[in-house]
């Protein structure tokens, strides 16, 4: 379908949940006309189906009931939402579903019904971890014949979804980046660093729940808690801090560490944070730590960049993507607390090159890892996508 009043667009449904989609489908609002579709479990109270807006792009809210069996959850959505969804399909040209695990197998139903398009988003824990999973379960068997195409987060990511899927056309790996005038070293720090010469660390990955054999250590919490416990009477002389936020990152047992430390008060809790105090923490910081046991491509690591801020990561998914080792921060092992305490005392007594690594690290987040590249891009593969099914839409890009 051709928007009245602008050069040819395809108009897209994607499904979004979460900021960085929100980002996204607001980037790609320049060069499609974007509808959202937001699937959740229904809940007493919760419309089955709800108009609403996100930073000016309309969408609608679809509720199914969810039993927490993926076969029966899958079929829920096919049945009771196809009904409300419909509508929004027949004036696409194509979906975007993001992520290829349940929304990605449900979209390619959909959009087989609606004779349309399918272009899903690899994110990283869908590859890494609920693909395969998926793939024994029949529901979700050949549901890679409806696919025209799939934007990778990484380069990673790519690789790892043509291992299980090598027959399908258009992957491509895509980077989302980020808003280079809003994750910059200008950013307004909170606080005042006068007083400080020390080195402040920042973690935000939390302490998520057990998922897919990692429990806790998911994003290498319990990792660093370890390495910081090791060498923190040296950290402390050299005045550095830690700083720890994301989910349960206020929980007992974290609290319990915490006291079990000989310097407590160098380490310093933030519970959730939000996306719109992220610019000023990464402000007021030196260095970001991702000692993740498996990723995909980490926002964090991007917009710690961003900031001019130093990256300390595990050598996991993307992240060797976004940083260049011994130039823009420093990889490590995954799982490996000695090698990470290194790190940390190594930063910690050269908060001055610490400084200089994230000067670099901004320059090379202005080179791959600019976020008005992504919309051309995934317009790139759109195009790509609607050849191969045969679609007579012809896309260019707005002015």
């Amino acid at each position: 379908m051709i928007s009245g009043g602008h050069p040819p667009r395809p108009r897209r449904a994607a499904q979004v949940h979460g900021i960085f989609n929100v980002r996204a489908a607001v980037g790609l609002q320049n060069v499609a006309d974007i509808s959202l579709i937001w699937i959740r479990a229904w809940l007493p109270g919760r419309a089955l189906c709800a108009d609403f807006a996100v930073d000016g792009v309309p969408g609608i809210s679809i509720s199914a009931p969810l039993i927490g069996v993926r076969r029966w959850d899958l079929e829920s959505f096919r049945r009771f939402a196809w009904r409300r969804v419909k509508p929004v399909l027949e004036q696409a040209d194509l979906v975007h579903s993001v992520g290829a695990s349940f929304a990605g197998v449900l979209s390619s139903y959909w959009a087989a019904q609606a004779n349309i398009g399918h272009v899903t988003q690899v994110t990283g824990s869908d590859v890494n971890e609920e693909l395969p999973e998926m793939l024994r379960s029949r529901s979700a068997r050949n549901w890679e014949r409806h696919l025209q195409g799939v934007a990778c987060n990484s380069e990673a990511l790519k690789t790892a979804f043509l291992k299980i899927y090598p027959d399908v056309a258009n992957v491509r790996a895509v980077y989302r980046g980020t808003n280079l005038n809003v994750f910059a070293p200008s950013s307004t720090p909170l606080g005042s660093r006068a007083e400080e010469n020390g080195v402040r660390f920042l973690f935000l990955g939390g302490f998520p729940p057990y998922r897919f054999g990692h429990g806790r250590n998911t994003k290498g919490g319990v990792t660093l808690l370890e390495a910081w416990k090791a060498v923190e009477g040296e950290l402390f002389a050299l005045g550095a801090a830690l700083w720890i936020g994301g989910p349960d990152s206020c929980s007992h047992s974290v609290a319990s560490w915490q006291q079990s430390l000989r310097h407590p008060n160098s380490v310093r809790f933030l519970g959730e944070v939000s996306p719109g105090h992220v610019p000023h923490l990464m402000s007021s910081i030196d260095a970001v730590l991702v000692p993740s046991l498996s990723e995909g491509l980490p926002n964090v690591a991007v917009e710690a960049s961003a900031c001019g801020r130093l990256v300390v990561a595990a050598r996991v998914g993307g992240l060797p993507e976004v940083i260049e080792d011994g130039k823009s921060g420093f990889l490590i092992p995954p799982g490996d607390p000695t090698a990470l305490s290194d790190i940390l005392l190594s930063t910690a007594k050269d908060r001055a090159l610490a400084l200089h690594m994230g000067q670099y690290g901004r320059q090379r987040m202005e080179t791959l890892f600019d976020s008005r590249d992504y919309p051309l891009n995934m317009l790139a593969l759109y195009e790509a996508a609607l050849s191969s099914c045969g679609t007579r839409a012809t896309l260019s890009p707005t002015a």
